[in-house]
């Protein structure tokens, strides 16, 4: 009896392990999918649970890339629509300007353009996708308004905002979903030095006269400890080559421990060293003698003052810096131009470069103050007023120049973000047939192996049946 028993235990075993996989296979067949459940393979499943994730991510990438873009193709059109307007204007300044037009000519000249002024206050007051494109993160109200004074526009406004609206397109790369208009049709700095360098120097509020491009020249002088605490720290014996300026870098010393650093720095050991080099995290030196350190426990931090030269002809002249104010003034000793320098925040030695933009321009002002000239709203005889409208061609110019450079600027970011969405693309592709490759199943393989588990279970059937039909007489 032992023996029929175990003949059905494996016969039923071997049945219940062909109908499981002829299960698992009929499921992948009909599915498609060789991943049934977690338990089927559990590190190919998380795997396919992270690119998945992944794709959705770079899907969304793409879908901000796709708005960012919609809204660069609308400024940009809407900055090609404002450009034909200006040369008109342009035309007409040109026209006003020869003396061979008279009052009423020229009154009716001015007309046009305020009507001309009219039409880009509407384009850059433009919804693209229900928000304002020029009013950089304020997204909800028109970024310019209009003034008016017996019908007339005195001046157009910007009340947007002064940021951008930040958007991700890609893993740690973020675009601006709309543009501040007030840089577009602005430059609010003229004569105004821009410090491009990392010594920390900065514009003073003093007047400078310097022009064109210049390298501002940050030396080291002196390094002193405020050693109030009486740690009996000291200038190493390479001090002459500290790349630390100013007044905000520190010392921490760690006497339990022996170890010393320089602000957010590496901490170091230390022993009877005369000239021990500490560096911080962004590089900036400085050199130490702390052969005499008096301090037996504890930890303390001594602060740092380290004295500067500024020069901006090379070194010919040079402007010691003690205090670090915000107005130290350098002067250049063969034009005698000076440059006002914000001394308060300087951090290291180093060439700073500075570039003094003098294309000062206010699109929508120069459009009103031709209209005023046009129309001579304020009564100037007529040569002073010829004469002005001369000058005025170079004021539309700076304008027409700088809304140039922006529209450049546009399509620049367009290509960029073109590329960057072929790039998102090939990632998502890969991903999509990473995920395929581990999650999909081989239909001819799957087949295959149903038609042979097929087979088996039925050849077990069929023994498992001639078996338990045996009986006393299949033996007499």
């Amino acid at each position: 009896m032992s023996g029929w028993g175990s003949i059905y235990s494996g016969t039923v075993s071997a049945m219940r392990q062909h109908s499981a996989i002829l299960a698992r296979l009929q499921s992948q067949a009909s599915t498609g999918s060789r991943l049934l459940r977690i338990s089927d393979d559990p590190s190919d499943a998380s795997r396919i649970l992270h690119l998945r994730e992944q794709s959705l991510t770079l899907e969304g990438y793409s879908r901000n890339l796709d708005y960012v873009v919609t809204t660069l193709e609308q400024v940009s059109s809407s900055l090609q629509e404002i450009s034909p307007m200006l040369s008109r204007i342009r035309e007409l300044l040109t026209q006003a300007a020869s003396a061979t037009y008279s009052a009423s000519n020229r009154t009716a000249m001015g007309e046009e353009i305020e009507a001309l002024l009219e039409q880009m206050v509407s384009v850059v007051n433009f919804k693209s996708l229900g928000r304002y494109i020029f009013g950089g993160a304020d997204i909800s109200s028109a970024p310019y308004s209009v003034e008016r004074a017996a019908g007339t526009i005195t001046a157009v406004t910007y009340g947007g905002s002064a940021d951008n609206l930040a958007v991700p397109v890609a893993p740690g790369v973020t675009s601006s979903g709309l543009v501040v208009g007030d840089h577009i049709f602005r430059s609010r700095t003229p004569w105004w030095p821009a410090f491009l360098g990392n010594t920390g120097a900065q514009a003073g509020t003093g007047a400078s006269t310097v022009e064109g491009q210049l390298t501002l020249q940050a030396t080291h002088l002196a390094t002193t400890y405020n050693d109030t605490a009486g740690t009996g720290i000291l200038p190493g014996t390479s001090t002459a080559d500290d790349t630390i300026l100013g007044t905000s870098h520190t010392v921490t010393i760690d006497a339990d421990n022996n170890k010393i650093r320089l602000d957010d720095g590496v901490e170091q050991d230390y022993a009877a060293e005369v000239d021990l080099e500490l560096t911080n995290s962004a590089g900036d030196t400085v050199y130490v003698d702390v052969s005499n350190l008096t301090l037996p426990a504890g930890t303390e931090t001594v602060s740092i003052t380290a004295t500067a030269r500024l020069s901006i002809d090379g070194g010919t002249t040079t402007t010691l810096v003690t205090g670090f104010g915000m107005d130290e003034t350098v002067v250049d000793s063969a034009t005698g131009r000076v440059l006002s320098v914000d001394a308060s925040g300087l951090m290291r030695v180093g060439d700073e470069p500075v570039r003094v933009a003098a294309d000062s321009y206010d699109l929508f002002g120069t459009v009103i103050s031709l209209c005023d000239l046009m129309t001579n709203r304020h009564d100037l005889p007529e040569d002073q007023q010829l004469d002005l409208l001369s000058e005025a061609v170079g004021w539309l110019d700076g304008a027409m120049a700088g809304l140039s450079q922006h529209m450049t600027a546009v399509g620049g970011r367009l290509q960029a973000m073109d590329n960057l969405g072929g790039s998102l693309e090939g990632l998502r592709g890969n991903t999509d047939t990473e995920t395929a490759s581990l999650a999909d199943a081989d239909i001819i393989e799957v087949a295959t192996e149903l038609a042979r588990t097929q087979t088996l279970y039925e050849m077990t059937l069929a023994t498992a049946g001639r078996l338990l039909n045996l009986s006393l007489l299949d033996f007499i």
